[in-house]
């Protein structure tokens, strides 16, 4: 009898347990391979690299399950860097279109999503800010006329989801992002009239309200930009209110200086999820700071039951191998920073009568990194061709150091020049658009010096960087 108990007792807890799946469809408008998602709460650090992927169906349509509890919210990233939000509840079942790069919602949840994006919407004007010039409020300089813009459309929103079927508790934990949507958006403003001198008494005076922010609050560790925003909070509260200047701060322990100063307001998981935020930040940005390695033991002391410790864990190992790292390689070619190079056919002109592949990047570009993991396979395909490697760094002086480290760290075959001021210079007005230069950019020399192909395949493109090397070298 006991053993049936037992059985019907594992049976009715199978069935509750299937009860709290809430099922998710999404089918795409075009092919996608996987689909990245993760849940928008404070037990997750808000970095696409740290989502899940789920892969599609044969028919190309995905089907996502997960265990649900209370109402959460889902991030989702597909490959074409589509990115949206649903909500999930207990037993709940939506279906996600997406059509002209729009999702489309119908199930269990509808008006919910259909909320939320429009709250997505509303966050992305917030964020264009920062680099659109055509946005309505780039050129607004007085606060009066800028308060009364940001605050109709917060009150515009907010009375939208008060005007929709929905509860209470989404109202509530939903206006705390947008609280912040639209802080931070007073933030981007405040340092972009700070770069330009432009911060009047009556201005100064507001961002003293605007800095008392509480990031205590607890829904507010949903907001994706939550360190982003800290930090903000932080540099305009030391620049600005406290008028200390850049030169105050070792630029080698700028995260010490952010830590040191979040403290000073944060405790508690506030402070445990900030921390592994600056953390990860800094990883995430492949910066190889310095002083992240012993910020991370002391977190690992801080917090040593943290569920943080084992993602940051792994990437700690990679930066002190940096800092480490012996600079001495046979094959690896440091050349001298030439100040008088005046553009690329000169710093070219030693390697004239030979193809020269060039690649263009810096110390603070991710994808240009991301670009040495394709290095060998590329130099081993072209070993009989006889191809000059050229790496030219547009990193300014004072980087000179982390560029040599990072040079031996990928084990960067080849030779390496770090551009000048006048050959950085000509670089951009020759290859790039209005003072901006996209790296990495991928570059073939012909034998005679000159520039063969400007938009050369980069090296995750084996066959066609081959392809073009071969037709160079016969022309």
């Amino acid at each position: 009898m006991k053993r049936l108990y037992y059985i019907l007792f594992c049976l009715l807890f199978f069935c509750q347990l299937r009860g709290q799946q809430a099922t998710l469809i999404i089918i795409p408008e075009k092919e996608n391979k996987g689909i990245n998602y993760q849940f928008s709460d404070s037990e997750h650090l808000p970095f696409y690299t740290l989502f899940q992927t789920k892969q599609a169906e044969p028919n190309g349509v995905f089907h996502i399950s997960l265990p649900v509890q209370q109402p959460v919210v889902l991030n989702l990233l597909t490959e074409d860097r589509l990115s949206f939000r649903v909500y999930l509840t207990k037993d709940s079942h939506d279906t996600i279109r997406i059509r002209n790069n729009q999702p489309f919602f119908s199930g269990t949840n509808t008006i919910y999503n259909q909320c939320l994006q429009e709250i997505q919407k509303t966050e992305e004007y917030c964020h264009s800010i920062s680099y659109s010039k055509h946005h309505e409020l780039h050129a607004v300089d007085s606060l009066k006329e800028f308060t009364q813009i940001v605050n109709n459309k917060q009150a515009e929103l907010i009375t939208f989801l008060k005007g929709q079927n929905v509860s209470s508790d989404f109202i509530h934990n939903q206006s705390h992002i947008i609280n912040c949507m639209f802080t931070h958006l007073f933030y981007k403003k405040i340092l972009n009239l700070y770069n330009n001198r432009k911060i009047t008494d009556e201005w100064l005076k507001e961002i003293k309200k605007q800095l008392s922010f509480d990031f205590q609050e607890g829904a507010n560790l949903c907001y994706s930009e939550y360190e982003r925003m800290l930090y903000m909070n932080t540099t305009i509260n030391y620049f600005i209110i406290e008028k200390h200047s850049p030169q105050d701060i070792d630029r080698d322990k700028i995260n010490t200086f952010l830590l040191n100063e979040y403290k000073k307001k944060r405790t508690g998981k506030y402070l445990e999820y900030a921390w592994a935020s600056l953390i990860y930040n800094d990883i995430f940005q492949r910066d190889f700071s310095e002083d992240i390695p012993s910020l991370y033991d002391q977190f690992c002391s801080e917090f040593p039951q943290s569920e943080f410790i084992g993602i940051l864990s792994p990437e700690i190992e990679k930066i002190r191998q940096f800092h480490h790292i012996p600079e001495t390689s046979n094959n690896i070619t440091i050349l001298p920073t030439d100040t008088i190079l005046k553009n690329l056919e000169e710093a070219v002109h030693p390697f004239i009568g030979k193809i020269v592949y060039i690649d263009l990047w810096g110390t603070w570009c991710g994808p240009c990194q991301k670009m040495f993991a394709y290095s060998k396979a590329l130099k081993n395909a072209t070993k009989k061709m006889d191809i000059i490697y050229l790496y030219i760094s547009l990193d300014r002086p004072e980087n000179r150091d982390k560029w040599k480290k990072m040079v031996y760290y990928y084990k960067l075959e080849g030779y390496h020049l770090q551009a000048g001021i006048t050959l950085a210079k000509s670089l951009y007005a020759s290859l790039g658009n209005k003072g901006m230069l996209a790296i990495p950019q991928f570059i073939i020399i012909g034998k005679d010096g000159k520039i063969a192909i400007e938009k050369a395949a980069a090296p995750d493109n084996l066959e066609k960087v081959v392809e073009q090397l071969k037709q160079v070298s016969n022309e």
